[in-house]
């Protein structure tokens, strides 16, 4: 009996150490499949809400999803059309496409021209917003262009009614003696009727009167001493009711008159 009894409590002491190593094992298998909260950046991300790292970087745009997130052809959030960034050198090529036939137009006229020819004057006016003076230069060189210039310059029509709104537009491509040849134009006309100058120029915007102002400034250097010039503009529209943009013109001449103000010329 002795000895069933041993063998009873051997077999009991076997069995509860036999269900403990089981179930310490069954807890390492456990364990061993779940990350600890805290030291895994995943776990801690779900615990604190915040995204994981691996989450940010598959949502992240890599260069091929950049590609399909922002073509280049974006959409207009306020007028909901494509937008397309044009390249210099489209803009430059179509701006020339469409100055050219202006050029070539100017040109004919002004070749077939007959003497106080008043109809073609007027058409040869009329297209100057869209003459691009440079192209002009280029098409038929830069002594033709300025003798277009000249010829606007020495005609008694040019002054009168819109003609020389139509020459304040005529800005573009103008450079070195086709500048100063402009200027001849637009500084005669300042110098002999200044509040007309100002009523016309006023009616176009700020880049171009700015322009008109500088080539005005320059000519007008050579006839009037920059000072005097300053007291006479001064002078002459102290005090006037002006609009706004009329006032613009005003400032914005003096101020190109006061650069040409040096020591030399006090």
């Amino acid at each position: 009996m002795r000895a069933v009894k041993v063998l009873l409590v051997a077999f009991f002491i076997i069995t509860l150490v036999t269900g403990y190593i089981i179930y310490n094992s069954g807890m390492s298998i456990s364990i061993s499949f779940k990350n600890p909260s805290w030291n895994k950046t995943g776990d801690q991300d779900i615990e604190t809400g915040t995204p994981s790292a691996k989450d940010t970087a598959g949502s992240s745009n890599t260069p091929g999803d950049m590609d399909a997130a922002a073509p280049s052809d974006a959409v207009d959030p306020d007028s909901g059309t494509d937008t397309v960034e044009p390249t210099d050198t489209v803009d430059t090529e179509s701006a020339a496409g469409s100055a050219l036939p202006v050029v070539r137009r100017v040109h004919e006229l002004f070749q077939s021209r007959r003497e106080d020819d008043e109809k073609s004057f007027r058409e040869i006016l009329d297209l100057l917003p869209g003459i691009d003076w440079s192209l002009y230069a280029k098409e038929y060189d830069a002594a033709g262009a300025k003798e277009v210039l000249e010829w606007i310059s020495q005609s008694p029509l040019t002054a009168e009614g819109e003609n020389m709104f139509n020459i304040f537009k005529a800005t573009k491509g103008l450079d070195g003696v086709l500048s100063d040849q402009y200027g001849v134009i637009v500084g005669g006309f300042f110098r002999n009727d200044m509040d007309k100058y100002v009523k016309l120029l006023a009616r176009l915007d700020r880049q171009s009167i700015d322009r008109v102002c500088r080539f005005t400034a320059n000519n007008n250097y050579y006839h009037v001493v920059p000072e005097e010039a300053v007291e006479s503009i001064t002078a002459r529209f102290e005090g006037r009711d002006l609009t706004d943009s009329e006032r613009y013109v005003v400032e914005t001449m003096l101020k190109a008159t006061r650069a040409y103000i040096t020591e030399k010329s006090t």
